[in-house]
């Protein structure tokens, strides 16, 4: 109920946004839970100039922390949503959080394919591709696996990921220690013959 309300909201109070980031921070599993739920909505639903001033406001910095601590799949996949949603600028990522396939692993499996399938310039943010070769390291095994498809999807169907990749420091050494520690070596396959 509260999503559907804030959903239809004309606007949000301008205190909303650190409420709910300080309970997905601090408060008990499922407050949190239902905080970041809302959080998405805010996302999806707020004027760009509004996600903005939330990610430089340490938003971006606080929510990269929770997804360290977070308890279960759940919880990281929606964090990483709102990460990725405050890094790209667009909305595919909170309402796939919010829908009823996400459950069933629908916000794990079409989150970056909406964004790909509309076209977008995926990497609008330099924070991005580090971010996700950070999970790709040091989260648990469903959010690597998120994680490495939404590489292998930006790298497949974006040029300018691709040579952003190649710029990005340390990605080489990312990509061996996920080969060598029982990762995936499809990352590779979809990089450039220039490589």
């Amino acid at each position: 109920a509260g999503c559907k309300h804030a959903s239809t909201a004309g606007s949000w109070p301008a205190e909303w946004p650190s409420i709910l980031l300080r309970i997905v921070a601090t408060g008990p599993f499922q407050c949190r839970t239902l905080a970041l739920s809302l959080l998405c909505v805010f996302l999806s639903t707020a004027p760009a100039p509004v996600r903005h001033t939330f990610a430089s406001m340490e938003g971006y910095q606080l929510l990269e922390k929770c997804l360290v601590s977070a308890e279960d799949d759940d919880e990281q996949h929606g964090i990483y949503a709102c990460l990725l949603d405050l890094l790209l600028g667009h909305t595919c990522f909170a309402q796939s959080l919010t829908s009823p396939g996400a459950q069933q692993g629908g916000m794990r499996q079409n989150a970056m394919a909406a964004h790909l399938s509309e076209g977008d310039v995926v990497i609008a943010n330099p924070q991005a591709l580090p971010l996700i070769l950070k999970l790709l390291e040091g989260s648990s095994s469903t959010l690597r696996q998120t994680a490495l498809n939404d590489l292998i999807l930006l790298l497949t169907h974006d040029d300018a990921t691709r040579v952003h990749l190649l710029a990005t420091p340390g990605w080489a050494d990312s990509l061996i220690r996920i080969v060598v520690g029982g990762g995936s070596v499809s990352p590779f396959l979809a990089l450039p013959s220039v490589v």
